[in-house]
């Protein structure tokens, strides 16, 4: 199982849209997927499971403290294409977490190696051919733990100026990681959001990043779109919400960039 935290430390950027997304596609194309949900907020569990997800006990929580196995928290999404596609040809499946998680982090406080619970935890499981972890958007012991399983990063990055600054700041916690905790951490992909070709900004910034960031940025771009934005709030990935939307097209279109880049790593 190829291990992806889906992470930077800044709110707004997609990131959970991204995981979703990217998750339900690659479960469409045939993947067997595993969506690990490491933020308190529970928000990836509510897109991919709904409200039985965000009841679902045990938790990321329980694993992380040593409660339960992460096999047995497990739950399989809910609808991740429209009906008139068909059923997916893969899987996908997510460990949730809700409000708990944020307790987790203080009760392992003193453990040796917390940072390293995530991916033993992980490493246990069978039968998933790709995990992505949405991480919280901020530097917290969950974010560390996904870097530290990881064996790749995608990082959604807001085409706006100051997610450049925040982009800088990550730089930084990835070579710690890579240095301390992980050193086959890699930049798998960085991914520009909610991109809308109509602001000179947002072109400014997608050029910055593909100058100082050669061979790291995707060749897709995720669109500012409604209909994205509509399907978090109907907890729905993009293709089972409005699958002839710009938000399915880019997505889709990421989810074979993704496919193609892993066969050239």
């Amino acid at each position: 199982m190829s291990i992806y935290a889906v992470a930077i430390q800044k709110g707004g950027t997609g990131k959970t849209a991204t995981t979703a997304n990217l998750a339900a596609g690659l479960a469409i194309a045939g993947r067997a997927v595993l969506a690990v949900d490491a933020d308190p907020q529970g928000h990836l569990t509510q897109y991919l499971a709904g409200a039985r997800g965000a009841a679902a006990r045990p938790s990321l929580y329980e694993v992380i403290t040593g409660k339960a196995k992460a096999a047995d928290a497990i739950i399989p999404a809910e609808r991740i294409q429209s009906p008139r596609q068909g059923p997916a040809a893969g899987s996908l499946a997510v460990l949730p977490a809700n409000g708990d998680l944020a307790a987790a982090e203080l009760e392992i406080a003193d453990i040796p190696g917390r940072e390293r619970i995530l991916g033993a935890a992980l490493a246990e499981l069978r039968g998933y051919d790709t995990c992505l972890i949405d991480c919280p958007p901020s530097l917290t012991l969950m974010t560390v733990s996904a870097l530290a399983a990881a064996d790749g990063l995608i990082i959604p990055v807001q085409t706006e100026p100051l997610a450049l600054f925040s982009l800088r700041l990550f730089m930084d916690t990835i070579d710690k990681v890579k240095r301390n905790l992980n050193p086959r951490l890699e930049i798998f992909g960085i991914v520009g959001t909610r991109f809308d070709s109509r602001r000179r900004v947002n072109h400014e910034v997608l050029e910055r990043l593909r100058e100082h960031f050669r061979g790291q940025v995707c060749k897709t771009i995720i669109r500012e779109s409604v209909s994205i934005a509509e399907a978090v709030g109907h907890g729905r990935p993009i293709f089972a919400y409005r699958a002839g939307s710009h938000g399915a097209a880019d997505y889709a279109a990421l989810t074979r960039e993704f496919m193609k880049r892993e066969k050239t790593k």
